[in-house]
């Protein structure tokens, strides 16, 4: 399991009951309608994604020349070309990383772009061991007309999410609803699946609130057109212009959505395979919409052929007690210099053998450094204490640990 690097390990002074040691081992790891001008979103006339643009001057001089928007719609043409870059990998549109640990479709990509940062897939996004990967800043992701802010779990945003489609539930459709769009839990789109054609889809749009760090599975990387107003409305989505916002097709062209364009043509963008044009002469709303479009094709499949059983196993679960490895007696601890909070969790995770989980912890209660000496206490009361002097506490829940601010 990678690990944020320790200079040294701090020996428990002492003696820890017997067989603790050896179970360090057990660690758990569609074309626009030509007279529905001012009712339909408007392409952008930027340059197509991969088109070079002319340099006029150093490219200092090329840079301080553009506008915010200008700098957007570069950022969304480079989001582009990362997800184009994901497929090329996958043969799909970027999926979750991880989706049993929480680890969204940006952290995919961020594990190939950042790989000097380790990260274990196999344990939650936001445990102790992932914290450095996801306190990076990914700055792809941030939209420079915004006010950099954290999320509200206190990490590093994305500003940018994936269109899951319409409606409430639109995430957890399967690919074939009408009401689907490219992006979804657990989701793999193919290119082939985008039937309303790839210009005539929005793939990626900006968000201006609701933001959370772009490693997560959730609202955080991934939102549907719930609620009118679609723009700087209710979910949150916007790109920073008062009456407009950009959104970025999934052929990488870049489209405005203006506060005048019809919710229904949003909607109908926002699907990927609902078999609506852009024409408001054409009856339909893929909101309302509740079986695929086509029905499914004919398997020439002998239905009498032997089939392997699909089994459902239960998850694998310690195969020991939480609370008796917190039960476990320490006859004396001390600590000859301070170490930071972060080191010494990371060394009673591995002794205790379950992720911990840190619950909106700010970096910098992980940087305290902690004196402690004291003798017959077991690793629970031991952790208590270390947590105590940075103002946090933690729980058991489930098969995990999760360190959280102390009320």
């Amino acid at each position: 399991m990678p690990r944020i690097p320790s200079p040294r390990r701090h020996q428990l002074i002492g003696i820890v009951v017997a067989g603790a040691l050896a179970l360090l081992a057990s660690v758990l790891l569609r074309g626009p309608h030509p007279s529905d001008e001012d009712h339909l979103a408007r392409p952008s006339s930027a340059p197509p994604p991969h088109e070079p643009v002319r340099e006029n001057g150093s490219a200092v001089e090329q840079t301080q020349e553009l506008t915010l928007e200008e700098k957007l719609e570069r950022k969304l043409v480079k989001i582009h070309d990362l997800i184009a870059d994901a497929q090329n990998w996958e043969g799909t549109y970027p999926a979750s990383l991880a989706p049993e640990s929480g680890f969204g479709w940006i952290a995919a990509i961020a594990r190939k772009e950042l790989p000097e940062i380790p990260v274990d897939p196999q344990h939650p996004w936001n445990a102790l061991g992932n914290d450095d990967f996801v306190r990076r800043r990914f700055p792809m992701f941030e939209n420079p007309i915004l006010v950099r802010t954290p999320g509200s779990d206190g990490l590093p945003p994305s500003h940018f999410v994936g269109i899951t489609g319409v409606g409430v539930n639109a995430a957890s459709l399967p690919k074939a609803h009408p009401r689907a769009g490219v992006f979804g839990h657990n989701r793999h789109t193919q290119t082939s699946e985008v039937r309303d054609g790839l210009a005539n889809t929005i793939m990626i749009a900006g968000v201006n609130n609701r933001f959370g760090s772009w490693a997560r599975d959730d609202y955080a990387t991934m939102r549907g057109f719930e609620r009118e107003p679609y723009v700087n409305g209710p979910d949150g989505f916007g790109t920073g212009q008062p009456d407009s916002m950009l959104v970025l097709n999934a052929d990488g062209s870049i489209r405005t959505i203006s506060v005048k364009t019809d919710p229904l043509i949003v909607r109908r963008l926002a699907a990927m395979a609902d078999g609506l044009p852009l024409d408001l002469s054409v009856a339909g709303d893929p909101l309302t919409m509740d079986a695929p479009v086509a029905p499914q094709e004919l398997t020439t499949e002998d239905p009498a052929e032997d089939k392997p059983l699909s089994v459902e196993f239960a998850p694998d679960q310690p195969a020991f007690q939480i609370q008796d490895r917190l039960g476990q007696r320490i006859l004396s601890y001390k600590l000859e210099t301070p170490v930071p909070v972060r080191q010494l969790m990371l060394e009673l995770e591995e002794l205790v053998g379950v992720p911990f989980v840190l619950q909106d912890v700010p970096h910098e209660s992980l940087e305290i450094n902690v004196r402690l000496a004291a003798e017959n206490l077991s690793v629970g009361d031991l952790m208590a204490q270390i947590l105590l002097q940075a103002g946090l506490t933690f729980e058991v829940q489930d098969y995990q640990i999760v360190i959280q601010l102390k009320s």
